[in-house]
Parts: structure tokens; C-alpha cells; sequence
């Protein structure tokens, strides 16, 4: 399990182990069925002793829904963080009353069936409103749905619902900054690399390039005659004598 999986777990509320006991009731969980079972008993009254604090329960941040439908046995009793939008509310009757009956649908659009237990302090979570909870999970539940027809839920047993995001906006953000640092690391890196290159380039091409002629512009042209008759006269004579 992620050790992220297991700080999260730890950070929002202390979640004790099933014990040998526990999972061998849960064990006999009847895929297909409502919840009057005594697995379901069993999972609410563990959820239903969760208190807000330190634990350190692993827990799946992203469950597999089609897997654990299609087998439920290899996901029994296993800790999610569930998240989405409330649905449907339904209490349920005795002697299954310690939980309510939730149905939430996620970011991708799929119906979750909760069973709900640690209402206490959950004002404001009506239909409608982001809801994010940690639950385990139950079995698969087929049922009818509003539309007329029969559907397959993934169902959980959880307790102390928050609103969707007030435990994990913090950890999220963090989690948004170190990407973002990260990324400018890079990027400063990477810049470091090219400066470095643009660098090493410019002194091979300064070792390369030849020494500069000397500049002989200001130098006077053998050749030249000064423009007055007499004075070019007299520099004639002069070579004629001295030579070119």
C-alpha cells in the first residue's frame, strides 16, 4: 500500500483493524442481496465506533469499482476514501437503523451505495452537496434503480462524512505545490544547461577565429604625389635620386 495511502489514513481519523472475528461475519456477505445480513451489522457497528484523531489503517485512494464487482471476495473489508456528490438519502429501519442508506455518484459518474453510520455533526450533507467519506467495502448490491432497471452498486460501510474537500484541500494543495516546484526546478535547471552550452560554444568559436590584420588605413600610399605642381615636382626628383 502507497505510504501516501497510509498518512491519509493516519491524518483524518482513527480507524481500527477488523479483527479475525469481524472478517470471518463479513466473509459470509451475500453478493447480490440488500443489506439485512449480519456482515452488514458487523461492518456498521465497527464504523460506528471511528473517532475523529490519529490511526493508521491503510486505505485505497482510488478503488476499483469494475474489479470489485466483479470480485467482490478479493476486496472484502478493504478501507476506501470514497468522493462525489450526494444522491439519494434513505434511513433504514430497525434493527438496521444504525446506519442510513446513501447513494453518491463520483467525478466519472458512478452510483455508489454507502451505508452510513456517525451522523452526528454531518449537517449541511443533503442531496446534492459534496460529500467525501472513508468506508469499507461491503459487497456488490444489484438493486432497481429510478429508471426502471437493474443495476449493480459497489457498496461500503463508513462513518463521519465531511464535506468534499475541507480534510484534504490541505494535502492537495501541497500536493499542487511540490508539483509546481518541481517544475520550476526543472525548468532553472534546464536553463543552467543551455547558459553552460551557450558558453563553452563562444569561447571554442573565440579560439578559433584568426588574429585581427593590422590596420594600415592611416598609412601613407607610396604612391601618392602631394597635389601642389612644386612639391610633386621636388618628390619626384627625390625618388629619382633616393630610389623607389
Amino acid at each position: 500500500m502507497p505510504l501516501l495511502s497510509v498518512i491519509l489514513a493516519a491524518a483524518i481519523a482513527a480507524i481500527g483493524p477488523l479483527t479475525d472475528e469481524d472478517r470471518i461475519i463479513i466473509e459470509t456477505a451475500y453478493d447480490g442481496r440488500d443489506h439485512k445480513e449480519q456482515a452488514y451489522i458487523t461492518l456498521a457497528k465497527h464504523a460506528a465506533a471511528w473517532t475523529e484523531g490519529a490511526g493508521a489503517e491503510p486505505v485505497r485512494l482510488d478503488p476499483d469499482f469494475e474489479a470489485m464487482l466483479a470480485d467482490p471476495d478479493a476486496f472484502r473489508g478493504d478501507l476506501c476514501r470514497l468522493a462525489g456528490r450526494i444522491e439519494q438519502q434513505t434511513p433504514l429501519e430497525p434493527p438496521y437503523d444504525m446506519a442510513e442508506e446513501w447513494f453518491i455518484r463520483n467525478d466519472q459518474g458512478r452510483p455508489i451505495l454507502v451505508y452510513v453510520a456517525g451522523l452526528e455533526g454531518s449537517e449541511g450533507l443533503e442531496p446534492g452537496a459534496g460529500v467525501e467519506i472513508f468506508a469499507r467495502f461491503y459487497k456488490r448490491v444489484d438493486a432497481m434503480a429510478r429508471d426502471g432497471q437493474a443495476h449493480s452498486y459497489p457498496a461500503f460501510v463508513g462513518a463521519l462524512p465531511q464535506p468534499l474537500n475541507r480534510r484534504t484541500a490541505g494535502i492537495d494543495d501541497w500536493r499542487h505545490l511540490w508539483i509546481v516546484a518541481i517544475a520550476i526546478v526543472i525548468m532553472l535547471i534546464a536553463l543552467l544547461l543551455l547558459m553552460m552550452a551557450l558558453r563553452r560554444t563562444s569561447r571554442r568559436i573565440s579560439a578559433r577565429r584568426p588574429p585581427a590584420a593590422p590596420d594600415e588605413t592611416d598609412e601613407e600610399d607610396p604612391g601618392t604625389l602631394p597635389d601642389d605642381p612644386a612639391a610633386a615636382l621636388d618628390e619626384l626628383k627625390r625618388r629619382a635620386e633616393n630610389g623607389p
